[in-house]
């Protein structure tokens, strides 16, 4: 385990931004298991991410020695609260100046400033990697996350019609956004 950065959120509580080591596969198989089943505006169903605790051990394993890119975990009184992920858009020369993210915070902690903390590590990230620009897609109707992102300097690029297809067979449209470095 690694720590990239320590905050005191507002209700006093410290927000630890960790690299997470093999150890956390359990409790991070739970977290995934439970966040995907909170919000409707992931890009997964809970039924998508069935990883074993040992698969979780090996992922984390191999996100740690990834190049130009980073995994990490929010924790507060050693409970997940968020995940992130910073990543290459692609690995071919043309494209490895961009690059992505994720991010999905538990909804208890929702509206705690975690988001836009989590987000701000990600942009940092993104641009101590070397990359040029930090890419994303959000839900149409995501408000919350749109003035987020729109608050950090992201912009809207373009929209995907039909981006995203639930299982009662209704549609969701994504935003394109990008922050240029």
């Amino acid at each position: 385990m690694n720590i990239l950065n320590k905050y005191v959120l507002k209700n006093g509580k410290e927000l630890i931004f960790i690299e997470p080591g093999p150890e956390y596969a359990e409790m991070l198989v739970e977290f995934i298991s439970n966040v995907d089943e909170e919000s409707p505006f992931l890009g997964r169903e809970a039924r998508d991410v069935r990883l074993s605790v040992k698969e979780m051990y090996d992922k984390l394993e191999s996100k740690l020695k990834a190049e130009k890119e980073t995994y990490f975990l929010g924790t507060i009184d050693g409970e997940i609260v968020v995940e992130c992920s910073v990543h290459a858009i692609s690995k071919r020369v043309r494209f490895a100046h961009r690059s992505g993210f994720g991010i999905v915070v538990k909804k208890k902690y929702w509206r705690n400033g975690i988001g836009r903390l989590a987000v701000s590590e990600c942009i940092n990230l993104s641009k101590n990697h070397g990359y040029e620009q930090l890419e994303l897609n959000t839900n149409v109707g995501n408000e919350a996350a749109l003035n987020l992102y729109k608050g950090l300097g992201f912009e809207i690029c373009g929209m995907t019609k039909n981006a995203m297809k639930y299982i009662d067979g209704s549609y969701s449209d994504d935003y394109s956004m990008v922050m240029y470095f």
